[in-house]
């Protein structure tokens, strides 16, 4: 790194638009070149959040996670002229991609290593107001365990990560309408099993047993 550690402004380590801007001004030069010092506050910034998305899709395996995420940030230097400004839901779905290679490659996600907090807080955000809950937490592991993958990470990119719907269409591949169909179906679901009376998991809110999601998305 030139001229020695490059010290970076309070700025550039806050979410939004001010942490490339802040960094602009403490490069060398002031041309805000996408050098160490770019790649080393970007490391420090989103580092957290890109581990903490990838610990809750496998199930809470720090070590996997952080390998993977060392693997998204060597793709953020080598394609750094790529990167975006507002490079968050860039790395989330650079992130998802080196996941998927990863499931490829192990064949392997289990369910059973699900951390709860993760399923309690997608159940608080599927409460109603005229709902009453009757999971315990053993409950809320078999009705998680209900939902499609697909509507999972759809889930947990929402409500535990924060995402807006067009920064998970971006993270998945998907259309807009498609994450909103997908996260409104799962919360449904969700609702429907955790009704009083309702304790069959496999059951939808209809009474009818749940034959899965149709092949439109």
């Amino acid at each position: 790194m030139v001229g020695g550690t490059t010290k970076i402004a309070a700025g550039a380590v806050r979410a939004g638009g001010e942490w490339h801007r802040s960094l602009e001004e403490k490069s060398v030069g002031g041309n805000g070149s996408r050098d160490e010092a770019w790649h080393d506050a970007l490391h420090r910034r989103f580092w957290p959040d890109v581990v903490r998305m990838l610990m809750r899709a496998l199930g809470g395996n720090e070590g996997e996670a952080e390998d993977l995420a060392q693997q998204t940030f060597m793709t953020a230097w080598d394609r750094r002229s790529h990167v975006p400004d507002e490079p968050r839901a860039w790395l989330f779905a650079t992130a998802n991609n080196h996941l998927r290679n990863h499931r490829r490659w192990s064949r392997r996600h289990p369910l059973a290593l699900i951390e709860m907090d993760v399923i309690e807080v997608v159940a608080g955000a599927a409460e109603g107001e005229e709902s009453t809950v009757v999971c315990d937490r053993l409950d809320l592991g078999r009705v998680w365990g209900q939902l499609k993958p697909a509507e999972q990470e759809v889930l947990r990119l929402a409500y535990l990560d924060g995402l807006d719907t067009a920064e998970i269409a971006h993270v998945l591949g998907l259309w807009q309408a498609t994450v909103r169909k997908r996260r409104s179906r799962a919360l449904g679901k969700l609702r429907g099993w955790m009704l009083v009376g309702n304790a069959d998991p496999v059951l939808t809110g209809t009474g009818r047993r749940d034959t899965g999601e149709s092949s439109h998305g």
